[in-house]
């Protein structure tokens, strides 16, 4: 019997999404982990931390008994910040695994949140409870409380309210859902 060899034509799409669906499989991302250093980077890759001292708080109490003893530290979310506001030299608290809803006030129409919450996380919950946010950050994995932070600085300098008269706030209060 004759060797048949079969030539498979690949268009130039099939081949990218292949490559890409290899390349982001779990297997390489560890190995390209493991090749790189282990320095800390923001959520794209393009941004290194300027130290490795990352204390990870699963609650407020922890929170608060990390703080008392640093005299300098700068806290972390989602590390969605393209910049290097959020870098410090000295420490850094994370806070992405503080992510539950705390409280749902539906008279009031408030959600308080821990500070790890995301908005692809709160979404979800508050659809099943008919409740909606008026506003969404342009990603679901930002954390709240790091859009509020932006948003709180971006006031600051703009002094800018929503249509509505709402203000990020910034703070552990929440915001404020529709419904």
């Amino acid at each position: 019997m004759a060797n048949v060899e079969t030539v498979i034509a690949m268009n130039k799409r099939t081949f990218i999404k292949l490559l890409a669906a290899m390349i982001a499989s779990p297997v390489m991302l560890s190995l390209f982990g493991w090749a790189s250093s282990h320095k800390l980077k923001n959520w794209a890759g393009n941004l290194e931390y300027g130290t490795d001292h990352l204390y990870s708080a699963n609650s407020l109490q922890q929170v608060r008994d990390y703080v008392k003893k640093q005299s300098k530290l700068k806290v972390l979310g989602t590390r969605h910040c393209f910049n290097n506001i959020a870098d410090s030299t000295h420490n850094l608290l994370s806070l992405k695994s503080m992510d539950e809803v705390v409280a749902l006030d539906p008279e009031a129409h408030t959600v308080t949140v821990n500070a790890g919450m995301t908005y692809g996380q709160l979404c979800p919950y508050l659809h099943t409870r008919g409740f909606a946010l008026h506003n969404l950050a342009s990603l679901p994995h930002i954390s709240i409380a790091g859009a509020c932070s932006d948003c709180n600085a971006w006031f600051r300098r703009e002094k800018w309210e929503s249509r509505d008269g709402g203000v990020c706030t910034g703070n552990h209060h929440g915001s404020r859902p529709s419904g």
